[in-house]
């Protein structure tokens, strides 16, 4: 059976991994973006909200958004082709912040234009049609930019995103606000290759293809899980952001990049919560009950793929042992 230690100065977690398909494929991923990024982790809290953001800092989130969608313009072909579909001037913090229902979807919608685009590039150039894309599946949007722009017109479209995810998570939707002192805590281990986010590096992200799922799961049973990577948003995004979780751009876990996640349930932020894991959220009334309004299915990929369980030493992830003023020095040994 393969085996994960994480060995800290407080101590060693033992980590024994479920013996299927799916969890040897990723076992072997793990090992080689292991050898190739350097690999971090955070306390990932489910809803996310930064209530501790100045309206200063929000503001200027707002204005980034704002620029981002200027400079994306400026690189797109304005005589034949269609820029950005929302008005950057309309990008401002009374639109977003006075009525926080129609800021939280202007923000949806903005990121829906983002997902397709980006989908819509790699379909184009599946096709051998380059630099251009669909800004919407819903009306005529396509967009078409210079090749030696490439690179600048992708990184405008990944700020979009980024900013658009800063925003949000500054938004206390009224699903967010009711799970505020009840949020789960999840500690999540990811690779990156400083200054870049390393799922955009050749190899490093893998599909999960439909045989995959066979292998999700709602079950309780297990603490460690598949880390998701979207384009697009998951479904638990999707809910507490207020969105619509027919579009095609919410989806359960469609890839992965050799990140995993341990639920240390409210060991860290939320000594009172009784939401202490993705599997009960799921299975709550008022979850089910969105998804049926929209008359989606619920299937266990909704919830994850688990990878296995924490055998010994999970007393060392919980908040006291694991995270100072400094991050915690800690290294994986791994027996595949």
């Amino acid at each position: 059976m393969a085996t994960i230690d994480i060995i800290t100065d407080s101590g060693t977690t033992h980590i024994e991994l479920l013996d299927n398909p799916f969890v040897e494929k990723w076992t072997t991923h793990f090992t080689i973006m292991l050898e190739k990024y350097p690999l971090d982790y955070y306390a990932i809290n489910i809803p996310v909200f930064h209530g501790h953001k100045s309206t200063k800092e929000i503001s200027q989130d707002i204005e980034n958004l704002k620029n981002s969608i200027i400079s994306i313009n400026k690189l797109t072909d304005s005589i034949y082709h269609d820029k950005f579909p929302f008005t950057p001037e309309r990008v401002t913090y009374d639109n977003i912040f006075k009525d926080l229902h129609k800021g939280q979807k202007i923000l949806n919608e903005i990121h829906r234009y983002f997902t397709t685009a980006g989908r819509t590039i790699v379909e184009y150039r599946e096709k051998s049609i380059f630099n251009r894309g669909r800004w919407s599946d819903n009306f005529v949007s396509e967009f078409v930019y210079k090749e030696e722009d490439e690179d600048e017109f992708k990184h405008y479209l990944a700020l979009i995103n980024d900013y658009i995810h800063e925003i949000d998570q500054s938004i206390k939707t009224p699903r967010k606000n009711n799970d505020l002192n009840n949020r789960i805590v999840n500690l999540e281990f990811s690779f990156s290759s400083q200054p870049y986010d390393c799922r955009f590096e050749k190899g490093a992200w893998v599909e999960v293809i439909e045989e995959d799922y066979l292998f999700a799961s709602d079950s309780e049973e297990y603490d460690v899980w598949l880390s998701k990577d979207i384009l697009g948003k998951h479904y638990l995004e999707a809910f507490y952001d207020h969105d619509d979780p027919s579009e095609w751009d919410v989806a359960p876990i469609n890839g992965h990049s050799g990140k995993f996640y341990i639920n240390v349930k409210s060991q860290w932020y939320e000594p009172n919560s009784t939401n202490t894991t993705i599997q009960q959220l799921v299975k709550r009334d008022d979850f089910q009950n969105w998804l049926k309004e929209y008359n989606i299915e619920y299937v266990p990929q909704i919830c994850g793929i688990p990878l296995g369980k924490v055998t010994s030493g999970k007393e060392f992830l919980i908040r006291k042992h694991f995270k100072s003023v400094y991050k915690q020095q800690f290294r994986i040994q791994t027996n595949v």
